[in-house]
């Protein structure tokens, strides 16, 4: 089993030196992944904090499904963003916004409301 896992599950269990363990483990990095969006240190401090506290609540809701770095870095790019609706006034730049789709995805989508937008127009033409 590897380490995070059985860190996990002991953490689940109640061992709370082994959320300790995966918070010193992973706290710089997602200190470090939010300062990609939210550009202060503080800021992103707090953020990353607020991650692990809403991971020691909910503790339960973890599946296992993805790795734990995986789970908590998209809770701090969601309180992240949260943090930058909240407090920028005006529309976020380019480099601020997340995509969740690939390259490919994003392509594949464009293509769909093409053919879409074709498949409308025939269809009144017909009527």
């Amino acid at each position: 089993m590897n380490e995070d896992k059985e860190l996990l599950y002991r953490f689940i269990e109640g061992d709370d030196i082994a959320f300790e363990s995966l918070v010193l483990k992973y706290r710089q990095g997602a200190i470090q992944f939010s300062m990609q969006f939210v550009h202060d240190y503080h800021i992103a401090e707090d953020i990353a904090q607020e991650s692990f506290a809403s991971i020691y609540v909910y503790k339960e809701r973890y599946n296992f499904k993805a790795s734990f770095k995986t789970y908590l870095f998209t809770i701090v790019r969601n309180k992240s963003i949260d943090y930058i609706r909240r407090n920028k006034k005006g529309v976020l730049e380019a480099s601020e916004v997340v995509c969740d789709y690939s390259a490919e995805e994003i392509v594949i989508k464009q293509e769909e409301k093409i053919h879409l937008k074709n498949n409308n127009k025939s269809a009144k033409r017909r009527l």
